[in-house]
């Protein structure tokens, strides 16, 4: 009757959501406080393992040691991807009736300042139809970095 009263070890795994960065940078912190130490950056797409969550700040595990970044922008949505030749940096927009970069930036998934890095003679404010700009095109190499995250939550998310 040894197997009644005999202890199960049973190997538990968190479950993980994968979520993306909407920032075009966001810092990697020490601690849980934007007054903490920088450990490094994330960049706009990067994939990430969710774990849990705990105050708006995502606890992860960043080059093996405990991390945290905003959980503000992270989001569960997948960037959208291009069928631009990933070699090529660079891929360009004509300006349509009523294009802003907030617009464009939408349309294309990717942030107005690196629209605005990519055409630094364009004035945003003075954008005319039929104009060129260039716009960010993505990488294979963004699109597969992963990292963990773990998060402490008060009540359950659905994954």
């Amino acid at each position: 009757m040894d197997y009644l009263t005999a202890k199960q070890t049973v190997e538990s795994r968190p479950t993980t959501k994968t979520m993306y960065v909407t920032a075009t940078s966001l810092r990697v912190r020490q601690a849980d406080s934007t007054s903490s130490a920088i450990l490094g950056t994330l960049k706009l797409t990067d994939r990430v393992a969710v774990v849990s969550i705990s105050n708006g700040w995502a606890k992860i595990d960043f080059n093996g040691k405990v991390a945290y970044v905003s959980a503000t922008y992270l989001t569960n949505e997948e960037p959208k991807k291009t069928n631009n030749d990933p070699m090529i940096g660079t891929n360009t927009f004509v300006i349509k009736s009523g294009d802003t970069f907030a617009k464009i930036s939408k349309k294309v998934g990717m942030s107005v300042t690196q629209i605005i890095e990519l055409n630094p003679g364009v004035e945003p404010t003075k954008l005319k139809i039929g104009q060129t700009i260039k716009i960010p095109s993505t990488t294979e190499a963004t699109a597969k970095q992963l990292i963990s995250v773990e998060w402490t939550l008060k009540e359950p998310f659905a994954l």
